[in-house]
């Protein structure tokens, strides 16, 4: 007789969430469950090992050795077994997610990733929509939305923390020609491209970096920020981008940081659905976008 040397599977699925989203609280939004339930089932399955996973820090919690070493091979087996399992499910009905996001995200980060989402949930159909402005999923129509704001931005929805917004400079890869870009005071001979939602950045980025009175030799200014991330591909200045904006044009090569300073402030992606409750789909289209977003992408 086989004798399987398993974990409770409730302690499992805590502890991934909680070591792929970095928050016992974030993990508990994501699983529908109290905080401290969170904490009590990776404590069970610490106490279960003989071993602390995390180092827990003030307000933070930080994976140990053993315990990212454990995360990355509990996440494969996990995919695993979730592969397998929905290979052999009955067919589900269909169901369609109306999603209302930003044009940007929608264009540069929801689209090129779609496939895998088709891949795990062929029964859900997303229709996508972009709006820039203020969320109302009544006027819009939609069962869910990505937006930018901080936690407590969101009375009457379901929150659920995506991704913090990190901007940092990109480029196109200079050319023969194209003024040097190795230092920051080397900015004052290209154009800053810029979105007019958020003017404000460029003087930040600018103000960490101890350049605070530089004067570029130009600035571009555009409505919004899918202009920003094609005018810097198509080579005609610098834009500061938000990082998860650009990371597949850095990855093969089209943009590159010249300078690895970031600057963040306050505001993060959330995925909202309202508190009446969830419709068939939304739930595992928000679970999956967040394993978007924590996942690492694999180098071309």
């Amino acid at each position: 007789m086989v004798r399987w040397h398993l974990p409770p599977m409730n302690a499992l699925r805590a502890f991934e969430s909680a070591a792929r989203l970095e928050s016992m609280s974030e993990a508990a939004d994501e699983l529908h469950v109290t905080q401290s339930a969170v904490s009590k089932q990776v404590r069970t399955l610490e106490d279960w090992l003989g071993e602390p996973l995390f180092e827990r820090l003030h307000r933070e919690i930080r994976l140990t050795t053993k315990g990212r070493s454990y995360f990355e091979k509990i996440t494969e087996l996990l995919s695993q077994l979730d592969e397998v399992t929905r290979a052999l499910a009955k067919p589900q009905e269909r169901v369609t997610v109306r999603f209302l996001g930003y044009q940007s995200f929608n264009m540069r980060w929801l689209i090129p990733r779609l496939a895998s989402f088709y891949a795990e949930h062929p029964h859900i159909q997303v229709e996508i929509s972009a709006d820039n402005g203020p969320v109302d999923l009544r006027r819009s129509q939609a069962d869910c939305a990505i937006r930018t704001g901080t936690r407590d931005d969101w009375p009457g929805f379901h929150a659920t923390h995506v991704a913090p917004i990190v901007f940092r400079p990109v480029s196109r890869p200079l050319r023969t020609g194209d003024p040097a870009l190795d230092t920051v005071a080397d900015l004052g001979r290209h154009v800053l491209i810029v979105s007019r939602t958020r003017s404000d950045i460029w003087p930040k980025w600018l103000q960490a970096a101890g350049r605070a009175q530089l004067e570029p030799a130009g600035w571009l200014v555009f409505d919004h920020g899918s202009y920003c991330y094609q005018a810097a591909l198509e080579g005609v200045g610098v834009a500061l981008a938000e990082t998860i904006l650009v990371e597949e044009d850095v990855r093969l090569g089209r943009l590159f940081y010249p300078f690895l300073l970031n600057y963040q402030d306050d505001l993060s992606y959330y995925f909202l659905y309202p508190n009446s409750g969830a419709k068939p789909g939304v739930r595992e289209f928000g679970e999956w976008l967040v394993r978007q977003a924590t996942a690492p992408r694999a180098s071309s």
